[in-house]
């Protein structure tokens, strides 16, 4: 859902999270993806949800590094029984909100939140942090991870 929302770090395992500090470049976005999917792949994600968590990373971080153009923290939560869903959260220091554009059908930018719609079944948003915001998204697992 694309409204601000309470922060969800107090509500993931602090333990076996994955953090990376990333500058405010599009060339860092792949060493992250590859990252993320490594951490997934640890923590028994299903390849589907992996892939899915993955694009939703991309897309968050890519949406931070174009428009914040500052530096981020990205941060992803394996699932628990409490919370079926990877959660992957960006923190940028932009005062900006995340906006869901509608761009034509030759427009070649300004999907990337649809396609995190889609993929978290609309299980995003944003919350302001005092430096600028995070944003946050639960793709879910159909299937729970031991």
């Amino acid at each position: 859902m694309c409204t601000p929302a309470e922060s969800t770090a107090d509500q993931a395992p602090a333990a076996a999270a994955r953090s990376w500090r990333l500058p405010a470049e599009p060339g860092a976005l792949r060493a992250l993806r590859r990252a993320g999917l490594a951490a997934m792949n640890e923590w028994g994600v299903p390849e589907d949800v992996r892939e899915d968590a993955a694009v939703v990373l991309h897309e968050l971080a890519m949406n931070a590094v174009v428009h914040a153009t500052t530096p981020i923290v990205v941060e992803v939560y394996p699932p628990t029984r409490s919370r079926p869903s990877v959660l992957v959260e960006v923190l940028d220091a932009s005062p900006e909100l995340p906006r869901r554009r509608f761009p034509g059908d030759d427009g070649e930018s300004g999907r990337g939140l649809a396609i995190v719609d889609d993929l978290t079944e609309r299980r995003w948003g944003w919350t302001p942090d005092g430096r600028g915001k995070r944003v946050w998204a639960y793709v879910p697992c159909r299937t729970l991870v031991e």
